[in-house]
This record gives structure tokens, sequence and C-alpha cells, in this order.
């Protein structure tokens, strides 16, 4: 029952659940913005801690000049795969706080604007209603 709790509480349960339903009804193409600014976001974290360092690995000492380094502006000892990884780390902790308010004002007034103006049935709406209620409920900061 804890696993069940925490599977159902978990962000990317609920996204799939939404996206399921999403495409199971008929498209609304403002419900893509969220979709792609998430998945954006998580492609360069993807990118910038599994990809870069597999097809670039670094050795121990220069891992532990760029952890050293990482706070400040990478400098031009440093490889250009290192330097792509900090500058994909330094403009997603820039972006990511604006990105988050753009998306939540897409959901609240975008999607459910759209909703409340009768383009699909009221079922929708609730629904849609109560999944903004479920992820507010369970998450204190989105």
């Amino acid at each position: 029952m804890e696993y069940a709790q925490r599977f159902f509480m978990d962000e990317n349960v609920q996204y799939l659940f939404l996206a399921f339903y999403w495409y199971s009804n008929s498209p609304i193409l403002v419900t893509l913005i969220p979709f792609a600014t998430f998945s954006a976001f998580h492609t360069l974290g993807y990118l910038r801690t599994n990809i870069i360092p597999t097809f670039f690995p670094t050795n121990a000492t220069s891992q532990a000049t760029n952890s050293a380094a990482s706070s400040s502006a990478p400098t031009s000892s440093a490889g250009f795969p290192t330097q792509i990884s900090l500058a994909i780390k330094k403009w997603t902790d820039q972006n990511y706080g604006p990105a988050m308010q753009f998306v939540s004002y897409i959901e609240v007034v975008g999607v459910m604007g759209r909703l409340l103006l009768g383009a699909i049935t009221y079922v929708t709406v609730g629904f849609f209603i109560e999944y903004i209620r479920f992820k507010n409920r369970c998450f204190v900061t989105t």
C-alpha cells in the first residue's frame, strides 16, 4: 500500500496519467506547451549528466578540478565538453524558475481557459480541476 501511495504521488506518474488522458481525448494544442517545456529541461539535464560524461569521460583529477571550478565560469583549461556541460547547467539554473512560472501560468490560464470556453465536455474540465488540486495538494511547491 505504501508503494502505491508513493507511486501515485510521484509527479512523473501524474504527468503520465494526464498525458494518457489527453491522448485519449480530443487534442488541445495549448497543453503541449507545459510538456515541451518540461521535456526541454529533462533533456538538457540528461544530456549534461549522462550523455556528455559517457561520450567524453574525464579522469579523476580533472573531475576534482571541474567540481571545484563549477561555481565559477568555465576556464580555458577546461575541455570543450566540460564547458558545454557547465553552460547547460548555468542556463538551466537561471531559467528553470521562470520557466516553471510560465508553465504554471499556461496550465492555469491557457489550459483552464481553453477548457472553460466550452470546447470540450464538463467531464474534462472536472478532471483537469481535480488534477491541479491533487498536484498542488501533494507538492508544496511545483
